[in-house]
């Protein structure tokens, strides 16, 4: 038993660590828009660190999305439970963002978003 427990702690700390060395934006939003995770990546981004977003709603986080071509993709990602992928420019940090919502099973979305700022110049 204490050897599953350790490959599943190993198993934890590996993907937390893919996730927080990689140089995609990823974020966990629930169903009701309350951010549960984002990576070191979307932290750079938006010059705060995580503690002062997690736990909090994505529009009071990110009021700069709303009426953007994002806010159409998050919200059709989440309302029809299907994978979104768009480009959007963000214009509070000035880059070009492609952008994949994956809705999860439960309601909620996952969100990865690459930097395309220099690919589009």
């Amino acid at each position: 038993r204490r050897e599953a427990l350790t490959r599943e702690l190993r198993l934890q700390r590996e993907k937390s660590d893919v996730l927080e060395n990689m140089a995609d934006h990823f974020l966990v939003i629930d169903a009701d828009w309350t951010l549960h995770y984002i990576n070191s990546a979307v932290e750079r981004a938006i010059g705060c660190e995580r503690g002062g977003v997690v736990g909090r709603n994505f529009w009071d986080v990110f009021p700069a999305v709303v009426g953007t071509p994002l806010e159409a993709g998050y919200r059709r990602a989440m309302e029809q439970h299907e994978r979104v992928q768009f480009e959007n420019y963000y214009a509070p940090v000035g880059r070009w963002y492609e952008v994949d919502a994956v809705p999860v099973e439960g309601g909620g979305s996952t969100v990865f978003g690459r930097d395309r700022t220099e690919r589009r110049r």
